[in-house]
């Protein structure tokens, strides 16, 4: 994550788990017709694992499904 552009978003297949397929892209680049959606931006990704003290995947696929 630390490789990542803070402003790129993260964009998976639902439903998200450890193994779904993802991919890190700016914004408006994402292809409307694939069937990634909406998961985060890596700047979010980066507070969570901060102020979690986690670098938990499923700890941020909680926080992408219920806090943002």
């Amino acid at each position: 994550m630390d490789n990542e552009d803070p402003e790129h978003t993260i964009y998976a297949e639902r439903p998200w788990t450890m193994k779904s397929k993802a991919v890190v892209c700016l914004e408006d680049s994402i292809d409307v017709s694939s069937n990634l959606s909406y998961f985060l931006e890596i700047f979010l990704v980066l507070d969570v694992i901060e102020d979690l003290s986690t670098n938990s995947i499923q700890r941020i696929i909680e926080y992408a499904e219920h806090d943002s």
